[in-house]
């Protein structure tokens, strides 16, 4: 998010992934150009190593993902990934993520569509992942003033034929 970042260690790929350990913790936003602290960054990242290390496991890979108002942050620690060794990183769109995240939901609550709103300062982006035949359908808006706006949205998007979901996650 804007305001924090969060990561999760698992043993696997895809949906049958078992979670080996996950934390979040707060980032402060700097200015465009400004040079970015990647500390605690680097500090998460040695210790779900050294979790991963402990439990027997390898990182094999790290996979990033972000929104646009922390993009510097990201990038800077993008590198400072691979100045520690990491050798195997990726940086994964965040609606690339935001679909992985309702598949793995919908899977564990058995929901056919789930709903997954992401709010960023300047837009709200709204995602239903479903199993068949359409997986993902996306809707974006930049027109929310108020938080009535945004219930409106929602209500104008859930009324779409296929779109209304089983829960929904802001």
């Amino acid at each position: 998010t804007s305001t924090s970042v969060g990561w999760v260690l698992l043993d696997g790929h895809g949906p049958e992934a078992a979670t080996l350990d996950h934390d979040s913790f707060d980032v402060q936003s700097t200015t465009e150009g400004a040079e970015q602290d990647t500390s605690a960054h680097e500090a998460a990242a040695r210790g779900a190593q050294a979790i991963a290390t402990a439990s027997g496991h390898k990182v094999g890979s790290v996979q990033l993902t972000w929104t646009e108002g922390v993009k510097s942050a990201a990038t800077a620690f993008l590198k400072s990934l691979a100045d520690m060794g990491f050798d195997n990183v990726h940086a994964i769109p965040l609606i690339k993520a935001a679909e992985a995240w309702g598949i793995d939901v919908g899977s564990e609550t058995e929901h056919a569509r789930t709903g997954l709103c992401i709010l960023e300062p300047d837009e709200a982006m709204m995602m239903v992942v479903a199993t068949g035949a359409r997986p993902v359908r996306t809707a974006i808006t930049d027109t929310r003033a108020t938080a009535e706006d945004l219930v409106e949205w929602l209500r104008t998007v859930f009324r779409k034929d296929g779109w209304l979901p089983e829960s929904l996650h802001l």
